[in-house]
């Protein structure tokens, strides 16, 4: 090759990746007066912020917002758990409210409790509440009627996360803000009502949880035994060790997607900020901050489908990431694996979830195949009938229209070749 030849190429390869990497990679789709404490997305999609004077909503991935008071004082929301089908919790101060129509009415089921704010929320599928607090965790196994201090650290060891692993343990992870002993994480193998330190990680302020797929802890860490330093770090609960992944930057949120990637938000005290991606388990972070007008981020969240969404204060934004976290090549693979062996065709979900006029029913082909979707309402009867031919490769979608239908339940049942593979429940809203 001639020696121009070998320069214009090298000018193009680097021009190129300049300009992927200088694309945005964030938009912004909220900001708001209140200070923004919390947020959430439930499995449907549906995202919950928690505010200093109530809670906004979106249904459409935070293109429209609205707002829910909870109730007359318009108590600040510190926490947020979400589920299927509108279940909705909110933690405040001094209350826990509930919710099973995505916060069009509430109930306290924390009345009267003599606790400080709710920082974080767990809601098990053994229909089990935990609240962290500033001291340790409470638990209630009677959705909320009554609760007991299972988990007393100290008066300032505030609980910043509760989560469960898939074999049911549970994690909580805390940050002692006058004294370190009482940091870190802790578990409990019965259900939430005797916990102990992992001493390990003990001294450190854990800020955030999420999984890999090795069932490894992958933590974000605000501080660590010397008050100086957070990161990420991780702990092998199989061999109880624990790992830093990276150092030196006061790390307050984490999430795994679905391939595997780490992303975290970084505050901006000790560093430039913002956020941080890995895409070899830690080995290595970039930072992804390009759109982002805010670099304290105090939360992250990911959609089902791999948007991802990160929280900022100072002042209180959101911002959403321009494409999905997942690759057509990656998510393919991922949904591959999700897929029974039995199926060629499963429902993988509607996006969103409720909706108002339209929403996409996306299902995972592995083989082309001939797909009928049909819309039933509460009574049973089939209102719609949509079909197309699946293209074998992967995740595709049918897109159904509401116009004309009243608010309600409505299901629907996905077909291959004429067989009922899947079927769901939807929500419509006015």
């Amino acid at each position: 090759m001639k020696p121009t030849a070998k320069y214009l190429l090298l000018f193009l390869v680097l021009n190129i990746n300049t300009f992927l990497y200088c694309q945005d990679f964030w938009e912004e789709v909220f900001t708001s007066g209140p200070t923004i404490f919390s947020m959430d997305i439930s499995d449907d999609g549906v995202i919950y912020l928690g505010t200093a004077n109530g809670i906004w909503k979106s249904f459409d991935y935070g293109d429209y917002w609205e707002f829910d008071t909870i109730s007359a004082g318009n108590l600040t929301v510190y926490s947020l758990e979400t589920g299927l089908d509108g279940i909705v919790y909110a933690g405040c101060n001094n209350h826990i409210y509930f919710s099973e129509d995505y916060g069009e009415s509430w109930t306290s089921i924390c009345n009267g409790c003599v606790i400080s704010n709710f920082i974080s929320l767990l809601a098990t599928d053994q229909n089990i509440i935990y609240g962290g607090v500033m001291n340790g965790i409470i638990r209630s196994d009677d959705n909320g009627n009554s609760w007991q201090q299972v988990l007393l650290s100290n008066d300032w060891a505030t609980t910043y996360c509760i989560t469960e692993s898939v074999d049911g343990t549970l994690y909580a992870g805390l940050t002692c803000h006058y004294t370190s002993q009482y940091s870190g994480i802790y578990k409990s193998v019965d259900n939430g009502i005797t916990w102990e330190q992992i001493e390990v990680t003990s001294d450190f302020g854990i800020q955030s949880i999420d999984f890999n797929a090795e069932g490894n802890l992958i933590t974000a860490v605000i501080w660590d035994q010397n008050w100086i330093f957070g990161g990420i770090y991780k702990y092998n609960p199989f061999e109880n060790t624990w790992l830093c992944l990276k150092y030196g930057e006061r790390s307050r949120a984490i999430v795994v997607n679905k391939i595997g990637d780490y992303y975290a938000g970084i505050d901006n005290e000790l560093s430039n900020g913002g956020c941080r991606v890995s895409y070899d388990n830690g080995g290595t972070w970039e930072s992804i901050n390009y759109g982002l007008s805010n670099s304290n981020i105090m939360e992250m969240k990911i959609m089902p489908d791999g948007y991802l969404f990160c929280l900022s204060n100072y002042p209180a934004k959101v911002f959403r990431s321009i494409h999905s976290t997942l690759t057509d090549i990656k998510e393919n693979e991922q949904l591959d694996q999700e897929t029974s062996e039995s199926k060629n065709v499963k429902l993988f979900q509607n996006i969103p979830n409720p909706f108002k006029e339209t929403t996409k029913i996306l299902y995972n082909s592995k083989e082309e195949s001939n797909i009928t979707v049909e819309i039933y309402d509460y009574s049973g009867k089939r209102i719609k009938v949509y079909t197309t031919n699946s293209r074998g490769k992967g995740i595709d979608y049918i897109e159904f229209n509401a116009v004309g239908l009243s608010p309600g339940i409505y299901f629907y049942s996905l077909k291959i070749n004429g067989i009922v593979t899947d079927s769901k429940k939807m929500t419509i809203l006015k």
